[in-house]
This record gives structure tokens, sequence and C-alpha cells, in this order.
């Protein structure tokens, strides 16, 4: 290079912001633009909650009863020739957790396996004409309904699936059903004995009965129900410390949008648009019938105008468990073992937390694809996949422990 051209280009660019800065010098510019980024990033977050996501859910169309609403998801495109499936929610999750965003969309996931995806939407119970007051025999049924729909819709029995207390559903209305229209059922995360495994907060499950108790004798739950707000906090406060490494976390990235983006919308959902209201009779019949006496595993409940026993389930059932699920701990979903004895139950294990299991590329990975496997073996058009394996031949793991409890 010439005296006069790098002269040239020394007037030119006087601040040396190009390939000839110095280290501290670029550090300080580095420092400056992610200021600013953290700035503007900061300011998107403090307005709407968030970064803004121009992401879409996933195309469906609804068929709407009094209690509930059914979700058909691609419904231009259904595949043919295998059973659908019918995915079932927990209360206070919308049903939106099923379709978060694309990259983590279960919905999405099973479509392009193959397979037809319907949603049952149990909506905000909070702004849903007597939501408030609904039961768990009014949500049973409505799974039951759902059942009749979709056969109705595709001629043939239906794979029917829940997450968490959805799981629970999945049991109750196939019994309630005595398994008719039923092909079989597929549970993630859903706990059947609480008492048999550790609580998820610092308390045993003898005390927690008793606190459960005390709260039904005052009836309380006739007139209150547990808003979104209480219910989202209760989640987080079951892992606080992990809860606010990930909040302490994501400030810290703050300037790095790229890096943020693709997680966004799964991360708002769960921070706050993905919760709903408890209703207060809900509540009521999860206290008296699981956490103080297990009338699953003791007897059977009373839905509509039949006693439901687990012990009338006779169909194949697949309960995918996360080993490190602290809401649906392992010992606690195995718990259908005991309940269902005259059911062939198979298990899934996989590496995840409770929402984990549903949700998030590692069940984009390891669940949806093995739950299309499932429905393929069943349908007699493949083997069953070797992470699938008949319950009666686990060695059953020891799962999550509070720290110091061994």
């Amino acid at each position: 290079m010439g005296a006069d051209e790098a002269h040239g280009r020394s007037l030119f660019n006087p601040l040396g912001l190009a390939s000839g800065l110095g280290s501290a010098a670029r550090d300080a510019v580095g420092l400056v633009q992610q200021v600013g980024t953290t700035g503007r990033n900061a300011a998107e977050y403090v307005r709407y909650g968030g970064l803004k996501v121009d992401e879409e859910h996933s195309p469906f169309e609804v068929t709407e009863r009094p209690t509930f609403k059914l979700r058909r998801y691609f419904p231009e495109e259904i595949p043919e020739g295998l059973p659908a499936l019918v995915l079932v929610p927990p209360l206070m999750m919308m049903a939106d957790m099923y379709d978060v965003a694309p990259r983590s969309s279960s919905v999405r996931a099973v479509h392009e396996l193959g397979i037809d995806a319907w949603v049952v939407d149990f909506g905000r119970p909070e702004a849903e004409a007597g939501g408030l007051e609904r039961t768990v025999a009014d949500y049973v049924l409505a799974v039951s309904d759902t059942i009749d729909i979709v056969r109705e819709a595709t001629g043939r029995d239906v794979v029917l699936a829940g997450y968490s207390q959805g799981g629970m559903f999945v049991y109750q209305a196939t019994a309630y059903r005595r398994c008719e229209g039923v092909d079989s059922m597929i549970t993630f995360g859903s706990p059947m004995d609480f008492k048999a495994a550790p609580m998820p907060i610092p308390i045993s499950a003898e005390s927690f009965a008793t606190i459960a108790e005390g709260v039904l004798r005052t009836g309380i739950l006739d007139h209150v129900s547990l808003p979104s707000w209480f219910n989202r906090s209760a989640t987080r406060m079951i892992d606080p410390i992990r809860s606010v490494q990930y909040q302490v976390n994501y400030l810290r990235q703050l300037h790095d949008r790229e890096k943020l983006l693709p997680g966004e919308q799964q991360r708002q959902f769960l921070d706050k648009q993905g919760w709903t209201a408890y209703s207060g009779p809900a509540l009521k019949d999860l206290f008296r019938n699981f956490l103080i006496t297990n009338r699953l595993l003791e007897g059977g409940l009373v839905i509509g105008d039949r006693t439901v026993a687990l012990s009338d389930l006779t169909l194949p059932l697949l309960t995918v468990i996360g080993e490190a699920d602290k809401e649906g701990h392992p010992q606690s979903v195995r718990a259908i073992h005991q309940a269902a004895p005259r059911a062939d139950i198979y298990e899934l294990n996989i590496m995840a937390g409770h929402f984990g299991i549903v949700a998030g590329g590692g069940a984009r990975r390891n669940t949806w694809p093995r739950v299309a496997e499932w429905i393929r073996w069943r349908a007699g058009e493949g083997a069953l996949p070797d992470s699938i394996v008949p319950a009666k031949d686990i060695k059953p793991t020891r799962g999550w422990y509070p720290t110091g409890v061994v």
C-alpha cells in the first residue's frame, strides 16, 4: 500500500473503526452497541412482556359444544390411513400448549409424521359461562364427547392422549365408556398416586393431605377459584431457584435478540399467556378424590350416571415418563399399574422435566416420533420401537428426589 493511499484511508476513517482498530477500542464500541441493543430489547420487554414474535399458530377448524371446543389441526391436508390422535390439556393450561410455536409445536410434529391431530380446548374457565362452576366430572364427560365427534368424522376409534391432569381425564373418560371408541391411550407425566413419590414442594404427602382436608372443611372452595396468576406463581415455586436463575439468564441475554427469539414464544406462554383459572368445584374434587383419599386406586369415582373404576381399562396404554419430572414423578405415574391391572401397559422413558415431555426440541426428537410409531404399530403398519418397553420389563428408576433426601 502506498503512502498516499494509507494517508487517504486514515483521513476517511480517522477513528480507526476498521480492521486496524485496537482491541480496547473495539471492546468499547462493542459495549456501546450491546448497551444500545439491550436498551431497545428491554423497552420492548417492558411494553409487551417480551420480544415481539411474528410466528403464527398452526391452522385448525373448530367444533363447538357448551363446555368445550374441539380443534382439528391442518384441516386442508388431513393425513389418512391411521387413527386420529386426540390430545387433552390439563386444567390450568390453555389448549395452545400443544401449539406454542412452530418449532416446538406438538400438533405440527405429529402432523408431519402423518397423524391426524385433534386438541380438546376447555377455554379459560374465568371467561366461559359457568366455567368456574365446572367439576372434574364435567371435564371427563367433555373428553368422552370428543371421542364420539372424532369417531363420526374419521370412521374409526381414536388414540386418546393427555398431558398431566389431562392424562387423568384420559383414564377416567376411557373407563367411563368401558373403552368403547378408544383404540389405545397415551399419557404424558400423569400422576396417579401422590403418596407414592416425594412432593415437589418441601412438605410430606400426609401433611399436604391434612391441609387439603382443612381447606375442604372451611367450604371456601364453594365460593373461590384459583386465578391464573396464582397457578402460574405456584408452579414456579416448585423450583424457585431455577425459576429465578432462568429469569436472570434471560435478562442477561437481552442484547442477543437472535439467540432469544427461537424460544421466546414458548417463554411468553409459560410466563403468562398459557395459564388459566382453576374452578373451585374441580379443585374440591382433586383434593377429595386424589390428595386425601385416592379413589382412582381405592374403588372408583361417580361420573354422570356411572361408577368409574380404572380396573375397567383393558386397552393398551403407553405412559411417557420424564426422569427429571417433579410434578409427574415416575413413581406416581407408575401407580397406574396398580389401578389398571387388566391393561397392557408400556413405558417410554425420557430425560426431561414435566413440560419438556411434550414441548420443545427434545419432545420433537424423542416424544412425538415415538407416539407416531406407537400409532402405526397399533394399526399394524410398523414395529414397536425399542424405546417403548412393556412395563413388566421395566426396572423402576429412582427419579427426582429433593436434595438431601435418600
